[in-house]
């Protein structure tokens, strides 16, 4: 391998509907820049971002020669590991895979406002502290504090949702809520480092797009740590 290609969305987003809380990236997101550093420094390897579209036809013969992260739910699943491939296609319609985890986990859906960064290990999940869009900031900020009775059904049901998707080591991001009762409301799952992920760099050791090529490559990941 000698290039990572991190595969965005190509259309911007129009800078009137730009909204300081988009979780997907686009095409000329500045904030790119951070995934960039992160994964290049981790790996070792050069780094590019590409829109979806253009990740697919320039491939050089040798596949090899290119690793193709997904930063989008609309990025080809040839293009990247078949498991991964498949998460990704699981989760891609919002609104049918709400349907399969009600089906499939017995588990409420609706809108989520925070998200649960999981960090799929070869060894088994790491949990990060939970991220939530902060008004007064203006941006993602973690570590957003939930109770221990909060964080645990975000705990439990992220890890069903792991392992009915028989899902590849990667990181996640687990959108969730919880109903006036405590309980768990899936939203969606990024199998990705979507943009609240942004709250992670300076914050937690290492940051989710560090993390994003540990896992990627099956390497050790001891642990995720906040800093200060």
């Amino acid at each position: 391998m000698s290039e990572i290609w991190l595969a965005v969305d190509a259309e911007p987003v129009p800078p009137d509907q730009k909204r300081p809380d988009q979780v997907d990236w686009h095409w000329g997101d500045r904030s790119l820049a951070l995934a960039i550093d992160a994964i290049a420094t981790v790996s070792g390897f050069p780094v590019r971002v590409v829109p979806v579209a253009d990740a697919q036809s320039p491939l050089p013969p040798d596949r090899n020669a290119v690793t193709v992260l997904p930063l989008s739910l609309n990025v080809p699943p040839t293009l990247l590991d078949p498991a991964l491939g498949e998460v990704l296609t699981k989760c891609r319609d919002r609104a049918q895979f709400r349907t399969w985890v009600e089906d499939t986990l017995d588990v409420a859906t609706g809108d989520g406002f925070w998200w649960l960064p999981i960090a799929l290990t070869a060894k088994g999940p790491l949990y990060g502290e939970a991220i939530a869009f902060d008004g007064q900031r203006n941006g993602f900020a973690q570590p957003w504090h939930l109770s221990d009775a909060e964080r645990q059904p975000a705990y439990r049901t992220g890890l069903q949702l792991l392992q009915a998707l028989d899902a590849p080591p990667s990181v996640y991001l687990l959108q969730f809520s919880l109903d006036g009762r405590g309980r768990m409301v899936v939203d969606r799952l990024y199998p990705f480092p979507a943009r609240p992920a942004l709250a992670s760099h300076g914050v937690q050791k290492p940051d989710l797009f560090a993390c994003y090529w540990t896992c990627t490559l099956g390497a050790r990941l001891r642990d995720l740590v906040i800093l200060g």
